[in-house]
């Protein structure tokens, strides 16, 4: 195929979501599929890079070649470099299904490599899965803590939800409060009350008076390290 197998290279899988509540929804779900194939095919024959497409169960995977010097360049611009392949592909998957994962593993060099960056795109997929975020890339690079999430059992992950947050999100169930949404902006502004307190379109004292009654039901002080650890990522995994 006049492929430089020392090439660089990255593995990109797409997960489809399919209906098998019947024959005839199975039969449009084969349908569909080979469709799909179809239309993959003929943009890659489209492309100017090398591109080859796989199949496996659910999954269909690209090994997708990287032009000399980008990877140099460093994670961000070989990302960019993918967009345009996966915004494709991902259109392409849409005029057929609803639902689609889509992990990208990190560059490798040569084809001996390729078994790592195929894992870790299966990895980002199975990040997707948990965060239930379809058609929205996630490179395995740029997980950061959910590398260890989705590692954990779903019933380990409730329960530290529970055990840090469940007081916050019964009080907002019962008042019609938004507290726990004041507590992820809290985070997401970096603890300035008045950058929050902009974000969330509130006067500054309601921030002030939210944030004491937060720590008062959940029995906290901010101030502690850890504990804003613990509490942001139970936000996370709450949010996911």
């Amino acid at each position: 195929m006049h492929w430089d197998l020392e090439h660089s290279f990255s593995i990109i899988v797409f997960e489809l979501g399919t209906q098998q509540e019947n024959v005839d929804n199975s039969r449009k779900d084969h349908l569909n599929w080979s469709r799909i194939i179809q239309n993959i095919n003929q943009l890659i024959e489209n492309h100017k890079e090398q591109i080859i497409l796989g199949e496996w169960g659910t999954k269909l995977v690209l090994l997708h070649s990287i032009l000399e010097g980008i990877c140099s360049l460093g994670t961000k611009d070989t990302d960019n470099y993918l967009t345009k392949t996966i915004a494709e592909v991902s259109r392409i998957i849409g005029q057929y299904t609803q639902q689609c994962y889509i992990g990208v593993g990190g560059f490798c060099q040569g084809i001996s490599n390729l078994q790592q960056s195929y894992q870790e795109a299966k990895e980002a997929v199975k990040v997707a899965k948990l965060t239930n975020s379809c058609d929205k890339a996630f490179y395995y690079d740029e997980l950061g803590i959910y590398r260890l999430l989705h590692k954990i059992s779903s019933e380990e992950l409730h329960k530290f939800v529970n055990d840090t947050l469940l007081p916050l999100i019964e009080y907002d169930q019962q008042h019609k409060t938004e507290l726990v949404k004041t507590l992820d902006a809290y985070f997401a502004n970096n603890g300035n009350l008045r950058a929050l307190a902009k974000d969330l379109f509130v006067h500054y004292n309601t921030v002030l008076y939210r944030m004491e009654r937060i720590q008062s039901i959940l029995d906290v002080d901010l101030n502690n390290r850890d504990i804003r650890l613990n509490i942001e990522v139970a936000l996370k995994i709450y949010s996911s």
